[in-house]
């Protein structure tokens, strides 16, 4: 997670002295939405689990610097596993992630069109019942599009489409190792923003 930090200080710091009588501002805007999830690829996630999957998401954008935007957010999705065999004796994985963003503003009277760059940690809890057989950890790289529309002065809504890659540490044989490190989604995302 320091490493996460880090690196987001880092880029923003880039971007802050790349321009010029510029100023820095506290501007926070909270989002709260549902998602889905739909993993492709010859993967754990999605060859053992059911698609689409379905979760929350919370987002907190707090900085900003002309149209350039930095927050966090976390996100927790859940997977039926639908084949024993692949998925093992679990009847869900849970996946937990919280990752750092940076975004830019387009704004026109109504609407905004935000590019948004995310990167974090991720969490695999694999459960039977409310018995935990396992976590798996890793990072996530998102690229996604969202867009707003302006409800009243103070909220919009907000639809957001993505594509995340997800790399889990793991341990196992080489022949399985990019079976269980590696996995790609697609996200959408639907909510409120203030």
């Amino acid at each position: 997670m320091k490493k996460i930090l880090i690196f987001f200080i880092v880029l923003f710091a880039q971007v802050l002295f790349a321009q010029k009588n510029k100023k820095l501002t506290f501007n926070p805007k909270f989002e709260m939405g549902f998602q889905t999830y739909f993993f492709f690829g010859d993967n754990y996630l999605s060859k053992g689990h059911t698609n689409p999957a379905i979760g929350a998401e919370l987002n907190l954008q707090i900085i900003s610097f002309n149209n350039i935007n930095a927050g966090f957010g976390v996100k927790k999705t859940t997977l039926k596993v639908e084949d024993i065999e692949i998925g093992g004796n679990i009847d869900k994985s849970n996946l937990n992630s919280f990752q750092g963003f940076i975004s830019y503003s387009l704004k026109s009277k109504k609407l905004e069109f935000i590019p948004q760059f995310a990167y974090g940690g991720i969490e695999n809890r694999q459960k039977m019942g409310s018995k935990l057989y396992g976590v798996q950890k890793g990072n996530l790289f998102e690229l996604s599009v969202s867009l707003n529309y302006q409800l009243d002065k103070n909220l919009q809504s907000y639809i957001r489409i993505g594509t995340t890659k997800y790399v889990f540490n793991i341990n196992t044989t080489p022949e399985f190792t990019s079976y269980f490190k590696n996995s790609n989604g697609i996200n959408i995302s639907i909510g409120i923003r203030i």
